[in-house]
Formats: structure tokens, C-alpha cells, sequence
């Protein structure tokens, strides 16, 4: 039988749907080889020739439509086997030949080895885990309006710069107006660092104020900035950016985020922000380097806020530090405003933008050598106290900051005040913390966690407290629980509910906090300790951690008021003498019964805060 053939173009049914190639004849080779019906399609009525310019962008549209579906599917896989990579350093000795075990409880591997010198200019060998997934929307984000920008930066200047401050603000400034004015498109690294701006404000911004000045809820924003953030990540390589606006944008994040119980899991991309630092150099001080005075200062703040952040983060998760100290170089920043250089010339030590972060950054310092593990202090090259010279490290490091920092705070500044009082409370939790206090120490426990709960009522300085209020409250209750949780132990009891109650209530409230693991830990033995008072015969709770008693007593500051010996609250016009005298009779007692009483019976009783 003679094919018929047909014109070129065109494949018939069958084929099509097999998606084979077809001979175009009628009947085709294939049907005719499965004996099917040949079939081909009518012919389609010609139409006007479509418009180049729409069938390029149509054709581009699913183009990149396929490989976001694709991505997306693909993500969840790639994820996990990224998670189940573990990296080794190729030089994990030190100079006498051991091998150090820094961190044999950590679960993010070998982070960085005790070989590596800042000399050598290497950066340390640290897994790195983090991807972001840019979403199914387009890549270019717009920003907010300029007059919810503006709202934002000037939110940024007066609560998060001040406690936060990773970059020069006047320099990103320019760029925000012109983003604002113009309308103009910045690069990807400062589209992050806008966002991660945006971010930061709403992280430190209460609820109310987010309805108030923006008309949005606090988690309905905090959810687009983070967005916002993770597409411009999502768009460059973190693992060998060398851009340091980039880097910027990344650590302000992820502080960020670290208060944040739907942000990115911070202790997973942390290696990458410190391996990008390693990459750039600024674990070398700029003095060694040349640089210009304002580049040096830049460094040096944005390397020690990462360090504090691997610092906290360990913390948060009972690990130790990825950064280790023979790793770097590179000093403290100096108090200088932001605008301005350091002076050569003898200036007020307090009167700096910067005094917040300076005086966290030591204590930071500080902390790593006295509340991590042994093996880490030598990995270190720490000295190794045993608890009596712990307490005695402790005392001589606040007599220093006193000596340097608090006796020049004469004059009323509410910046000052939240500074010295931060720092004082977390020295007095890390002295509880050495201790293992027990039930002893319960009168001193209540104190701190009042003194702690009574900033929150300081209104001229209670919008610098966000970033360190979680960790300030959340170890005071921890002690606390833990105490609560030792049975047959009933003076003082009832007191320590009530503050127990007034910070858990506080903080129940908050929904970008409950889902962290160290609140699920404060929940675990706040449900024991409830077991432990009985209430599990008296209440139905379910799984015994959604309890909230009606009334626990006054508000913090109404209990200043009432004379609990805690003092007062600096008001204006006025000089702060918030003093710690009340601790004495306390710490008179640490240690008591085993043998440490001569070496801490001076511990606080001088620790007066004066500003």
C-alpha cells in the first residue's frame, strides 16, 4: 500500500504521546509496526505572528517557573544531605603533636582547629551547612514604601545601633535615601543589608508598636523581612563571598534571627558567617593591615559581634565556641561615635554611642573563660580556675570595669544606666552559676531576678533592652526552676513563685520566643517544680505546662515601691545609685559549707552601681 506522505512539522497522535519520533506518513512506521489507528492532529488556522518581545519574556517565565519547581522539590533532599556531610581538619594538632578534643559534646563537628595561627592568613577548617531558599516569587523584592522605610531606619538608629552596631551607619544611610528618593536598585549585598534592617527593626519593635506605627502585627512582619533577607542570600555564594557588606547583612540576621523562634537555625549557618570573617581577614587586627582608622573600627565591631553570637549561640545549646582565641588578633573597637574618629587626647570614657557594645564585648571575653568546659579553656590557651579563683577572677574583672568604666558614669544618661546595670546582672548570674547555688541562695536569686524584671519598668531605657533581656531573665529563671525543683526545701518558697510566675507570664506572651530550646527547657522544669508543689493533684493541667495562676503578687516595679530592699529604678533629673548593698548579707553565705567562705565573704557586698 503506497504512504501517503504528509507535510513536515507535524507528528501524529501516537507519537506524540509516546513522544517518539514520527515519519510523518500516513500511516506512520510506528503505527503501522503496533497496527494502531494513525491519527494526526487538524491542521490549525494560521494566526497573526505574536509580538517577539512577549514570546522572549513568556518563554523565560517558564523557563524559570520549571526550575523553581524543580528547586523546590529538590531543596528538602539537598538539605539533608548537606546535614549529614561532616568535615575533618586535615592539621587538628597543636605544636606538641596532641590532638585537642575542644568540643567532644558539640553536634556541629570539628569547627576549628587549635593549629591555625592569624599569621598564616588561613581560615579554619569549619563545616558549613547554610542554604537559603529563595521562594517561589520573583527574586527582585520591593521594599517597603519609603514612608514605612523611614519609620524603620529612624526605629534603627534609636533602639538597634546603639546596642547592634555592625556598620557605619551614615555610609548605609545614603544608600537608604536613595532607595527612598530615587527608587533606585542596589546590589545584592545591600539589598540584604536593607532588609536585614528592616528585620532588625521589627525584632526590637514590641507588639503594640508594630500595630501603632505600622499597622501590621509583629509576626505578619517579621515573617516578610525574613523572607526578604533569605531571597537576597539566596541569590549569592556565601561560601566564598568576600563581600563584606554582605557580611554585615549576614551577622546582623542572624542576631537577629536568634531571637526569633521562626527565624533560620542559627547554629547552622553560623559557620559560614565565621568562615566569610576568616575569609576577609578580620581575625587580624587593621592596625596590622594598614587600614584607615573608620575601616579598622568597622572590622573590629563586626568580628567581636560575631564572636559574641558564637558565644551566646554555644550557650543556647550547651556547646562551646566555634572561634577559638590563638585563631585572632584583632582587638576591642575604641568609644568613638559614629560619625567621628577616636580622639588622641584623654575624652570621657562613658560618652561614646558605642559604650553598650564595648563593655558587652569584654564581658563576652570574659565569659569564655570562665563558664565553658576545661578542654575548651586549653584549646584556648586559657588559664584553668578552679571554682575558688572563679569567684576571684569574677570579682577582680567587675573592679576592673569599675575602675575604667563606672566610676567616670556621674552624669543622668539612660544608655549609661542600662549598660552598667546589664553588665553588673550578668556578672551576678555567672557568679550564681559557679556557685551551683542551692536552696540557700534563694533570697539572692529572687533579688536578681526582680532587679532584672524591675528594667523592663524603666521606660527611658527599656528600648535597649531587647537584645539582652532574654538572657538576663531566662538564666535568673533557670536557677530559680532548679531550685523550686528541690523538695522538702519550703522557706522562701512561696516568694520565689511569685517572681518565678511574673517572669514566666511575661514571656509565655511572647510568641517569637516560646519555641526555642532553651524555653523548652525552662517549661520542662517549671512543669517538675509545679509537680513537685502538688499541683497536679489541686489543677488539670495539660502536660502540666500551661498553668498560669490568676495572681502572683505585684508588678516588679510595684514592689520597688513597697521596699524589697532592691532599690531604685534611675528617674529623670536624677543621679542612679542603683546599689547591690542588699546582696551582701548573700554573698556572704556562697560557698558556705564547703569550705569557700574567706573567698567570697567580700564578694558583693561593695558592688555599687553608681551613674
Amino acid at each position: 500500500m503506497l504512504r501517503r506522505t504528509i507535510a513536515s512539522g507535524r507528528s501524529c497522535l501516537e507519537c506524540s504521546r509516546r513522544k517518539i519520533k514520527c515519519n510523518r506518513s500516513l500511516p506512520c512506521s510506528y503505527c503501522v509496526k503496533i497496527r494502531a489507528a494513525c491519527v494526526y492532529p487538524p491542521t490549525r488556522r494560521r494566526s497573526r505572528s505574536p509580538d517577539p518581545g512577549n514570546v522572549s519574556v513568556t518563554s523565560r517565565l517558564d523557563r524559570i517557573e520549571d526550575t523553581l519547581r524543580v528547586l523546590s522539590e529538590d531543596l528538602s533532599q539537598i538539605r539533608d544531605s548537606l546535614r549529614q556531610l561532616v568535615f575533618f581538619s586535615a592539621s587538628d594538632t597543636t605544636g606538641d603533636g596532641e590532638i585537642p578534643q575542644t568540643r567532644p559534646s558539640n553536634p556541629h563537628g570539628d569547627c576549628v582547629d587549635t593549629g591555625h595561627s592569624p599569621e598564616n592568613g588561613t581560615e579554619p577548617p569549619i563545616c558549613e551547612n547554610s542554604t537559603f531558599d529563595s521562594g517561589k516569587e520573583t527574586i527582585e523584592r520591593q521594599h517597603p514604601s519609603p514612608v514605612t522605610i523611614s519609620i524603620l531606619w529612624h526605629w534603627y538608629l534609636d533602639t538597634v545601633d546603639p546596642v547592634l552596631r555592625v556598620f557605619h551607619t551614615p555610609s548605609v544611610q545614603k544608600d537608604l535615601m536613595r532607595v527612598i528618593i530615587a527608587d533606585t536598585t542596589v546590589d545584592v549585598a545591600k539589598q540584604c543589608l536593607l532588609f536585614a534592617i528592616y528585620y532588625a527593626s521589627v525584632t526590637s519593635m514590641p507588639s503594640t508598636t508594630c500595630l501603632d506605627k505600622l499597622n501590621e502585627d509583629r509576626p505578619t512582619l517579621l515573617e516578610r523581612y525574613r523572607n526578604g533577607v533569605e531571597r537576597q542570600l539566596a541569590r549569592v555564594d556565601l561560601s566564598s563571598s568576600l563581600e563584606f557588606t554582605l557580611l554585615q547583612a549576614f551577622i546582623l540576621y542572624l542576631t537577629c534571627a536568634r531571637l526569633d523562634s521562626h527565624g533560620p537555625s542559627v547554629i547552622t549557618h553560623l559557620p559560614t558567617a565565621i568562615n566569610m570573617a576568616y575569609r576577609m581577614g578580620l581575625h587580624r587586627d587593621g592596625t596590622t593591615q594598614n587600614n584607615s582608622v573608620l575601616e579598622t573600627e568597622s572590622r573590629r565591631h563586626l568580628w567581636w559581634q560575631l564572636v559574641t553570637l558564637d558565644t551566646r549561640t554555644a550557650e543556647d545549646h550547651n556547646t562551646t565556641p566555634y572561634i577559638l582565641e590563638p585563631s585572632f588578633t584583632t582587638q576591642f573597637p575604641c568609644l568613638i561615635v559614629d560619625t567621628g574618629l577616636p580622639s588622641p587626647i584623654a575624652f570621657n570614657a562613658t560618652a561614646s554611642s558605642t559604650f553598650f557594645q564595648l563593655l558587652h564585648f569584654e564581658l563576652i571575653s570574659f565569659t569564655r573563660r570562665i563558664i565553658f568546659s576545661d578542654t575548651f579553656n586549653q584549646a584556648n590557651d586559657y588559664h584553668i580556675f578552679p571554682p575558688i579563683q572563679k569567684h576571684k577572677a569574677i570579682n577582680d574583672f567587675r573592679q576592673s570595669l569599675e575602675s575604667r568604666y563606672f566610676s567616670h558614669c556621674g552624669s543622668v544618661n539612660h544608655l549609661e544606666f542600662i549598660t552598667a546595670a546589664t553588665v553588673q546582672l550578668f556578672l551576678v548570674k555567672m557568679k550564681l552559676a559557679v556557685c551551683k547555688p542551692g536552696h540557700s541562695f534563694r533570697p539572692i536569686c529572687i533579688e536578681v531576678l526582680q532587679r532584672a524584671l524591675a528594667l523592663r519598668e524603666h521606660e527611658p531605657g527599656q528600648k535597649w533592652l531587647w537584645l539582652v533581656q532574654r538572657d538576663m531573665e531566662w538564666g535568673m529563671l533557670e536557677l530559680l526552676l532548679n531550685d523550686l525543683c528541690a523538695e522538702g526545701v519550703n522557706e522562701g518558697r512561696e516568694e520565689s513563685w511569685r517572681v518565678v510566675e511574673q517572669a514566666y507570664g511575661y514571656w509565655r506572651e511572647d510568641a517569637t520566643g516560646r519555641e526555642t530550646g532553651k524555653w523548652a527547657v525552662i517549661e520542662k522544669l517549671r512543669a517538675r517544680a509545679l509537680t513537685i508543689r502538688g499541683y497536679e493533684s489541686e489543677i488539670d493541667v495539660p502536660n502540666g505546662l500551661e498553668l498560669v495562676p490568676e495572681d502572683y503578687g505585684p508588678r516588679p516595679a510595684e514592689e520597688l515601691a513597697e521596699g524589697t530592699g532592691t532599690g531604685e529604678l534611675p528617674g529623670d533629673g536624677t543621679v542612679c545609685e542603683w546599689s547591690m548593698e542588699a546582696f551582701e548579707q548573700y554573698f556572704q553565705g556562697l560557698g558556705a559549707g564547703d569550705g569557700q567562705q574567706e573567698y567570697v565573704s567580700d564578694t558583693y557586698g561593695d558592688f555599687v552601681l553608681c551613674l
